[in-house]
């Protein structure tokens, strides 16, 4: 994967921190407002019921904050998950004692210090900011749609989601062989905010540029809406010109 260099980075780290604390914030909000237990299955990840996304989601804080601190693969089997049995409230606090004690590794870090992750990018502490305000993101939208009360997306960082999500997870996902690039070039546009992003295949992972070009389909929408239909998480509202078969083979990838 390649990105023209020229073209705008992620936002800074500062901004990314605050956004991980406000979603994260709205992942405690929604399990304490729940009403349901946490058996409650989540539809936009079939797998899992409420317990098993907070369990994930609060998980990979814990790991990302070894990874942070020590700047070392952490030990997967020492990071720490729910006990069973517990309720919405208990399974809130859990997950915020793991999110504050991200957030203050963060905050602490340098973000050019070096560190661990297994993802096909430069090994820095910046990338986590990025990456777990996403993630955080993704997975505080599967629990709203799973307990109901969507918050709105914030768009700049929905269209962050978009360039992250291209240049990060895809080539992820392509390099683990768990997809194959699909053979047909794509656009996209975001229609509300800054964003446009040109996908052209490769014999590995796809090659992205940051600009205004003609692929065989193009996906046309609020940044929300196409961040959300890339991890497999929206409905019909983004605009697909051109190849609807060629589009639909770029949204079937998905996510976790």
């Amino acid at each position: 994967m390649t990105v023209d260099p020229s073209s705008e980075g992620p936002p800074a780290v500062a901004s990314l921190l605050e956004h991980l604390r406000t979603e994260g914030a709205r992942v405690v909000t929604a399990l304490t407002r729940a009403t349901g237990d946490p058996g409650v299955a989540v539809p936009t990840c079939p797998d899992w019921d409420v317990a098993a996304l907070i369990g994930h989601l609060g998980w990979v804080h814990r790991w990302a904050t070894v990874a942070i601190t020590t700047g070392e693969m952490p030990d997967r089997s020492s990071i720490g998950r729910p006990g069973p049995g517990l309720g919405v409230t208990e399974l809130a606090r859990w997950f915020g004692d793991g999110l504050d004690a991200l957030c203050a590794a963060l905050a602490a870090a340098d973000p050019a210090a070096e560190t661990w992750h297994p993802f096909p990018a430069r090994r820095t502490v910046d990338f986590w900011f990025r990456r777990l305000a996403h993630e955080t993101m993704i997975h505080r939208v599967d629990l709203e749609l799973a307990l109901g009360g969507l918050c709105p997306l914030d768009a700049t960082l929905a269209s962050d989601g978009i360039d992250e999500y291209l240049c990060v997870i895809v080539p992820m996902l392509v390099g683990s062989g768990r997809v194959t690039t699909p053979e047909s070039t794509l656009h996209i546009h975001c229609t509300d905010v800054p964003g446009e992003w040109m996908i052209r295949p490769t014999d590995g992972a796809p090659v992205v540029s940051r600009e205004h070009a003609k692929g065989d389909a193009a996906l046309r929408g609020p940044a929300a809406d196409v961040l959300l239909a890339l991890w497999g998480r929206g409905d019909d509202s983004v605009e697909i010109v051109g190849s609807r078969p060629a589009a639909e083979a770029w949204l079937a990838i998905g996510g976790n």
